[in-house]
């Protein structure tokens, strides 16, 4: 999975098309990986309700190509980064009875 970023939060709508999915990483800095999380929805929406929350100013961003490619990314990152601001694993969508693809996690 090649995330693009990455990119100044207020600019979201430069780099991110409205109305699709995908995942995305929050940073403060630019450099460190702070926060995973998806949208199964419009990626560009979620991402600018996180630019008015005000604790990030970056972001890297991924498009995907249905819920559970979503879900099965936003999994991805959060095994791969263990982002701090992380607390629970990533939720399955609702009525989705998905597992976690990273085969050491306790909800693969």
């Amino acid at each position: 999975m090649g995330l693009s970023g990455p990119h100044p939060l207020s600019r979201v709508h430069d780099y991110v098309d409205p109305g699709y999915m995908g995942v995305y990483v929050l940073s403060r800095d630019g450099k460190d990986h702070t926060y995973v999380g998806r949208s199964d929805a419009d990626l560009s929406q979620r991402l600018v309700q996180s630019a008015a929350a005000g604790e990030y100013s970056h972001f890297w961003f991924d498009y995907a190509s249905s819920e559970r490619d979503c879900y099965s990314k936003e999994c991805t990152l959060y095994h791969r980064y263990n982002l701090p601001d992380n607390t629970v694993h990533p939720a399955v969508p609702p009525g989705a009875n998905w597992r976690c693809p990273d085969k050491n996690c306790e909800w693969g």
